[in-house]
């Protein structure tokens, strides 16, 4: 009860398109840097907030497993993004665990990320 007094909206942005369609992620960003980045992060939180006329908007983007990883980009590697009406912060991770231990670490990330967002000092 009363979480529609602190929440406006969310967006689930599996693919790709969803990033471009629903919170206005470049597709050459995504071309540039993949959907795993700092940038898409960036995009996401910020184009979050702007399409929910929010105070805040918060973004999650990563390999959360089993599969899907990479050399470069391996299973765990997530990019949480904040962004308040003058900045966007984002910062990267690397989990350890199965998908869910991973998909709680990075909820945890975001939260904490968005306490700094709205209190940096």
């Amino acid at each position: 009860a009363g979480a529609s007094e602190i929440l406006e909206a969310s967006f689930v942005t599996y693919s790709a398109k969803a990033k471009q369609d629903l919170v206005g992620v470049k597709k050459e960003s995504i071309a540039g840097h993949t959907v795993y980045s700092h940038t898409v992060a960036r995009e996401m939180a910020f184009g979050a907030r702007k399409r929910a006329g929010a105070d805040y908007g918060v973004s999650v983007t990563g390999i959360c497993g089993p599969s899907g990883g990479s050399k470069d980009k391996p299973v765990g590697l997530v990019y949480v993004g904040c962004a308040d009406k003058a900045s966007v912060y984002t910062r990267k991770f690397l989990f350890s665990g199965n998908r869910e231990m991973i998909r709680e670490q990075a909820a945890d990330a975001a939260l904490e990320l968005l306490l700094y967002c709205i209190d940096p000092s």
